[in-house]
């Protein structure tokens, strides 16, 4: 049966046929048929004794369950949570009384109502503290069967109104960072400048400490320090940057920098990874000082990338004499994350002399050396392996009974808009000279 239908105690039906004869139009009627309304009525009035909800405080709600047909109904309510809300254990009461484990969530049965009987229940729903909606809404729905006069059973479902309150947030601050640097990449040498956005989404301010990590291999840049575009002092791991009173809906913006050390202390392909976190406090309600919940950024991280060469350089023969040629071979290894364009310099030893048109890069013939000695190898790639081959000749007026020496390999790159530079030199390379006294 439908809500206010009650009072129909049965359903009247009459019919009627027009007509007409001779020009003239006629009515008649039928008998009436009297079908009795047979069911129970069910009704739920869902109300609070609060006017508003406070995250992690219960509210007491109360349904009222009236049938108001004509037949017995089985009933079992249950509550429709909102996302964010929960319900209290042991809070259901029944007419007052207690109901223990009783969890109108997962359903709880009523039994047996009456025609023209009421029940009322009460129970508690708590708001979780995080819960992100500015409103409470929560309703019933009753299951419910009867048996018909002639036994059939009858299943059916009802919904008590929809009460809505504000959720209304006890004042506290809601500090998050957000951290970004401003290279993906950077070589030895290079700055790195971290950006910590400190947003207070709370409702109250809060007296806030910024403190960060200093990724290894890198050095804190002192008075690199800014705080809302003002320059400050102080470092950011021991101390903490002191951000002052961050007012509710606004953010501090804060800025540091370090500087990546070189090649001795980080690798190629190393990542350089920062956060930062929160400390400090505010004032409660009543004025008590409380302790801020720490806040930690996301994680951002910076490539190191530089190109890395080994050039080994052997001799054969190690033993010659006077006016003998040598042949060299050169190896230079990239083993970095970055390529360089390399030139050779110093090839000879002193009391010898580059044999023209003996060089061969890769097995291709090369240019010999320009005004300044140097022979141009072009850009060689991580990972790659160049070699290097040519002949030098031992003056026939040699003195020293031992040549030694070492090739070097000069480099350059560009990265992030910055040209970078270095060298590196070979192993040792001896030769032996052997005199002939005939």
């Amino acid at each position: 049966m439908t809500p206010g239908t009650a009072k129909e105690e049965s359903l009247l039906n009459q019919s009627r046929i027009l007509y007409s004869a001779g020009g003239t139009e006629f009515v008649t009627y039928s008998n009436t048929v009297n079908t009795p309304i047979v069911g129970p009525v069910i009704t739920l009035v869902k109300s609070s004794e609060s006017s508003q909800a406070f995250p992690g405080l219960p509210v007491i709600f109360a349904i009222s369950i009236t049938n108001s047909g004509n037949r017995d109904a089985d009933i079992t309510i249950y509550d429709l949570l909102q996302e964010g809300t929960a319900f209290v254990p042991n809070s259901v009461h029944r007419e007052g009384i207690p109901l223990p484990g009783a969890n109108p969530v997962s359903g709880l049965h009523l039994g047996r109502l009456r025609p023209h009987q009421n029940i009322r229940i009460t129970f508690q729903l708590m708001t979780a503290l995080q819960m992100t909606s500015e409103q409470l809404s929560n309703r019933v729905r009753a299951d419910y069967t009867f048996q018909t006069t002639n036994g059939r059973l009858v299943e059916d479902s009802v919904f008590s109104n929809t009460v809505t309150l504000p959720v209304i947030r006890i004042g506290k601050p809601e500090i998050t960072i957000t951290l970004s640097v401003n290279k993906t990449r950077a070589s030895p040498g290079e700055t790195l400048r971290y950006t910590a956005r400190v947003a207070n989404k709370g409702d109250v301010a809060a007296d806030v400490l910024l403190l960060s990590t200093i990724p290894s291999g890198t050095l804190f840049v002192r008075n690199s320090i800014t705080l809302n575009g003002i320059m400050q002092s102080g470092e950011p791991v021991d101390a903490g940057i002191a951000l002052g009173s961050v007012a509710p809906r606004t953010q501090s913006i804060v800025t540091f920098e370090v500087m990546v050390t070189g090649s001795n202390a980080v690798s190629p392909g190393q990542l350089l990874i920062n956060e930062t976190r929160t400390e400090g406090t505010y004032r409660s309600s009543d004025g008590s000082v409380i302790r801020l919940e720490p806040s930690v950024s996301n994680t951002v991280s910076t490539e190191v990338c530089y190109p890395l060469f080994q050039l080994e350089v052997s001799t054969n023969p190690s033993i010659v004499e006077p006016d003998a040629v040598v042949n060299y071979t050169g190896l230079l290894t990239n083993s970095g994350n970055w390529a360089a364009d390399v030139t050779l310099t110093r090839l000879t030893i002193r009391q010898t002399v580059l044999v023209r048109g003996s060089i061969l890069i890769n097995g291709v013939p090369a240019a010999d050396p320009d005004a300044s000695g140097s022979i141009n190898i072009g850009n060689v790639s991580p990972g790659s392996t160049v070699q290097i081959y040519y002949q030098a000749r031992v003056s026939p007026l040699v003195t020293s009974p031992v040549l030694q020496g070492m090739a070097t390999a000069q480099y350059a790159y560009e990265l992030n808009g910055v040209q970078h530079s270095g060298e590196v030199a070979s192993n040792s390379n001896v030769i032996y000279i052997e005199y002939s006294y005939e």
